[in-house]
């Protein structure tokens, strides 16, 4: 049987977790591609959502790893010839 749900009372009930506008939690510190705060809430300990990177644990495979430092090496103009892909990335 059927029964009759008082959707009133649910809808107050669910106020409180609601990520609204006047939502009390963390929001997501990052900037949308119009200029704007970006609305979703960040996980939990970070500063960013999901979708901005606050799921990320960084890269994993060598080639991840390997590429990050030849950025932070290029970023830094400490390369200095022994890196296998600056000669095809750097000219």
């Amino acid at each position: 049987m059927l029964k009759i749900v008082n959707t009133e009372k649910l809808i107050e009930l669910g106020r409180g977790t609601r990520f609204g506008h006047q939502w009390s939690g963390k929001r997501c510190l990052a900037k949308t591609r119009h200029g704007t705060r970006c609305k979703n809430p960040a996980v939990s300990g970070k500063e960013r959502c999901r979708m901005h990177g606050g799921k990320s644990t960084g890269p994993s495979t060598v080639e991840g790893k390997c590429s990050v430092v030849f950025r932070t090496a290029i970023n830094s103009q400490e390369m200095d010839g022994d890196h296998p892909y600056q000669t095809s990335l750097r000219g």
